[in-house]
């Protein structure tokens, strides 16, 4: 859908106020939908995010789950690794920071996005200090 409409509008070289106002309003109701998702099935399984002063990136281990705004995986591990995080596949005792995508999908609980909460929520509930962090909350230290 965005891809089309991206097309379109950039089909004639020139960007109006109309068509800037129709794409945000396309993004804007894709995301919302996506977010809200997430929001309500966090609320199933009792899961809040830390809300964080400061993300330590050098020498402390992150992995990720779910689907990002930011783009793909990848993308998102190597922002973390520029600046010293080191990434680890799956959620285990010497895991710092979760870290959660903005992007849901009303299948996550069935798949590694839901377990890796889940383990991670359970570690902490052992001690483990794992940090479970929202995607938006490690945009503002990226």
């Amino acid at each position: 859908v965005i891809a089309q409409q991206l097309k379109q509008i950039l089909s004639d070289g020139i960007v109006s106020e109309n068509e800037r106002s129709s794409l945000l309003n396309s993004l804007s109701a894709i995301t919302a939908g996506a977010l809200a998702k997430v929001s309500q099935v966090a609320e199933e399984i009792d899961f809040h995010p830390d809300e964080l002063d400061v993300i330590e990136f050098a020498s402390h281990t992150f992995c990720l789950s779910g689907n990002f705004l930011l783009g793909d995986k990848d993308k998102c591990a190597n922002e973390i690794s520029k600046r010293g995080g080191l990434m680890l596949a799956g959620v285990t005792k010497k895991l710092n920071y979760l870290v959660v995508g903005g992007l849901g999908s009303d299948q996550w609980k069935h798949g590694n996005f839901g377990t890796k909460v889940e383990k991670a929520i359970q570690y902490r509930s052992d001690g483990i200090p794992i940090k479970i962090v929202h995607e938006e909350s490690l945009v503002k230290f990226l």
